[in-house]
């Protein structure tokens, strides 16, 4: 990658003209000799290095997403500065993004794209396929953000333990109360667990009593984890049949029901109608660590450089995270 990238600059500098030899009989003096000092790129992310082409590329990308756009450059870097830390990150996690992790997602992208004019464009705003500017620039930083926060961040059990023993906790104290375990009396206590009133089929999944039957289910859990677990009918027989029918009514679900974002408690406290297999249930939901938390636990650690010092105001002044980065001067940031 260093070679690579020192041929680069050596070809924007304009060195590949100069390869004739000096004479022979020439003896360079000591100063003439001495390497000169290499300029510092205008942004390194950690040991990730951009030259001024991958910020203009990137560039050329948002201006086409986004015409509207009245500073391209301030959001081409942040989205740049974004993508390296999360890969920096995910490095440091021990679940690095591999060579072969890029190739299989440009060959995802490649087979599942619905705008196949589109993803030409991008490819031609890249230089065109041939290359690495189109994985590493174009694609690179949003594939490192869902590869974080949707496959990495809801399997890293160390960072979830405590959460998950305090869902256990919680599990044990009530299953010792039986039928008159009080959950909503522990969401009042601890503002962190959500309490919830629901209704429950295994074809339709949790749903609210007052939700109309045309609208989609609505899961147990917010946010990310209503995708998450959408228009899955095995998992909702599953819950039927392993937790439901397994559990006596007003009784608590014997585990910890794990999701990808959070912990949950359950109990199911009659039948709101039997014939139709609907069941009206209680949860408790609490959240993991929250994603964002995590990542800057790593990523506010990571050195980033940035040669435009007055951009690099206008994005501390402009991007809401940006007061969480690192910023060093030139070359000190870590290799």
């Amino acid at each position: 990658m260093k070679t690579r990238l020192l041929l680069a600059a050596m070809v924007l500098c304009g060195c590949h003209e100069r390869t004739q030899s000096l004479p022979p009989t020439s003896t360079p003096s000591p100063a003439l000799s001495a390497a000169a000092p290499q300029a510092a790129p205008p942004l390194r992310v950690g040991n990730k290095i951009f030259a001024e082409s991958d910020l203009a590329t990137r560039e050329r990308i948002v201006h086409w997403k986004y015409p509207e756009a009245e500073n391209p450059r301030l959001y081409a870097v942040s989205q740049l500065i974004q993508g390296a830390l999360l890969e920096t990150t995910l490095e440091r996690l021990g679940h690095p993004i591999t060579a072969q992790d890029l190739a299989a997602e440009l060959a995802r992208i490649d087979a599942s794209t619905r705008d196949p004019e589109g993803l030409a464009t991008l490819k031609s705003l890249c230089g065109g396929a041939q290359g690495d500017t189109f994985g590493r620039i174009a694609t690179l930083p949003d594939f490192a953000n869902r590869r974080f926060y949707f496959e990495v961040y809801p399997k890293l059990d160390a960072v979830h333990a405590e959460r998950l023993r305090q869902a256990q906790t919680v599990q044990r104290s009530l299953a010792g109360q039986g039928a008159n375990a009080d959950l909503a009396a522990v969401a009042k206590a601890d503002s962190a667990w959500q309490h919830s009133e629901l209704l429950f089929t295994a074809a339709r999944g949790f749903y609210r009593a007052d939700e109309p039957m045309s609208q989609p289910v609505a899961t147990a859990a917010p946010g990310k984890i209503q995708a998450a677990l959408a228009n899955n009918d095995t998992q909702w027989a599953e819950y039927e049949r392993d937790l439901f029918a397994k559990t006596a009514a007003r009784v608590i679900v014997n585990h910890v029901v794990t999701l990808p974002e959070g912990f949950m408690l359950l109990r199911w406290t009659g039948w709101e109608n039997q014939a139709a297999g609907v069941r009206r249930v209680e949860q408790l939901y609490l959240p993991k660590r929250p994603a964002d938390e995590v990542f800057w636990e790593i990523a506010g650690t990571i050195d980033v450089a940035l040669g435009d010092e007055k951009l690099r105001e206008q994005l501390v002044k402009n991007v809401s995270w940006m007061p969480r980065v690192r910023f060093v001067r030139g070359e000190s940031a870590t290799r």
